[in-house]
């Protein structure tokens, strides 16, 4: 959830909404480095893992969809 230029009421409305999206990352051992693989939607109340996908916009486009459109993921 990018939070620049956002108030605090509408990031009150995305905290409240069930599901957002995360990165997805690879730690890599050998040299340790975090590594972004891509992005997920998963529920915020089970912690589950609805859908994966490598860009961003489309786990957002999801994320709206599972939200019923009320908020921009």
């Amino acid at each position: 959830m990018p939070t620049t230029n956002i108030d605090h009421k509408e990031l009150r409305k995305q905290l409240e909404d069930t599901y957002f999206v995360q990165w997805v990352t690879k730690f890599d051992s050998t040299q340790g480095h975090l590594q972004v693989v891509g992005n997920c939607v998963r529920n915020r109340k089970t912690g589950e893992t609805l859908f994966e996908h490598k860009d961003y916009g489309v786990c957002q486009k999801v994320c709206e969809m599972l939200n019923e459109g009320a908020n921009k993921c």
